[in-house]
């Protein structure tokens, strides 16, 4: 007695060009290249050069790769997919920072609390770096006729 063959489902979508995953394997493949060279052989592969360096620059920004004297090297064997920026904003938020971000509630009638100022140390850099050359000379006239005087 034959089983009838079981009834086999295509994949929902066939992976013909996966341009992250090969950009990967390439330069871990290829350590110790730069940019342009990963994304101009690639290029040849027929991929877009534009995606490839965008996907370089993310993948060092996820840590997934490093950049040392612009040569490029993978930090993991294995190829993970790319987080979302919105999904590593919230992974990248101190817990500082989240409390920070308390709603206050104005309930009618009751005045919103007042912003303190921050008080900053005086420094004679944040008067110097404003000046320009002429006024910098009056400035350092008018304070000689005060000190020698």
């Amino acid at each position: 007695m034959t089983q009838p063959a079981a009834p086999t489902t295509p994949p929902p979508f066939s992976v013909t060009n996966n341009v992250t995953r090969v950009t990967f394997n390439y330069v871990r493949n290829n350590p110790g290249k730069t940019r342009k060279e990963v994304a101009l052989a690639l290029g040849v592969q027929g991929f877009k050069v534009s995606s490839v360096t965008s996907l370089l620059g993310q993948m060092l920004k996820q840590g997934m790769m490093r950049e040392s004297a612009h040569l490029l090297y993978v930090t993991t064997n294995e190829y993970a997919p790319i987080k979302s920026s919105k999904t590593l904003k919230g992974l990248s938020e101190k817990p500082q920072e989240q409390q920070r971000k308390k709603v206050i509630i104005v309930r009618k009638g009751v005045p919103a609390p007042e912003p303190t100022p921050e008080v900053k140390e005086w420094q004679p850099s944040d008067v110097i770096d404003t000046l320009t050359v002429h006024q910098a000379i009056a400035l350092f006239r008018a304070l000689r006729n005060i000190l020698v005087s």
